[in-house]
């Protein structure tokens, strides 16, 4: 993708679609695994937590919201390079992230961290594909 063409405003507006998308889709991940027996129990400072309904959505336009504000400052900072970078560091955190399940949920709660798993994925692409469109 040519950097040229990006613009902050037109990157935040594909995030934000791009990102509402997801979350939707990550909600219906969301039921379709608790359905099939997911327990989503995490640990929460020694207590045990159910993740809240809602967490799905939020968490998928929090995502948006940071990317799109890395995307703006490397616009700002780094504009002939903005967008490989973006994507670099896009790689980097998904890769991160991607560990978050399996230290959150209980070992035994195989469908929650796999419903999980798919989530980032469904994530990173409605995010960073609302982005470049």
């Amino acid at each position: 993708m040519s950097t040229a063409s990006l613009r902050p405003g037109a990157a935040f507006k594909g995030a934000m679609i791009g990102g509402a998308a997801a979350g939707v889709v990550n909600l219906s991940i969301f039921f379709a695994f608790g359905a099939a027996g997911a327990a989503y129990m995490m640990d929460q400072g020694g207590q045990p937590m159910k993740i809240p309904l809602v967490m799905p959505f939020a968490s998928t336009m929090m995502a948006a919201l940071a990317a799109s504000g890395v995307l703006a400052a490397l616009l700002k900072f780094a504009p002939q390079k903005a967008w490989t970078v973006f994507l670099g560091v896009s790689v980097l955190v998904f890769l991160a992230y991607g560990a978050l399940p399996v230290m959150a949920l209980d070992a035994g709660d195989t469908l929650g961290i796999v419903s999980l798993e798919l989530m980032h994925v469904v994530a990173a692409l409605g995010i960073v594909g609302g982005m470049r469109r």
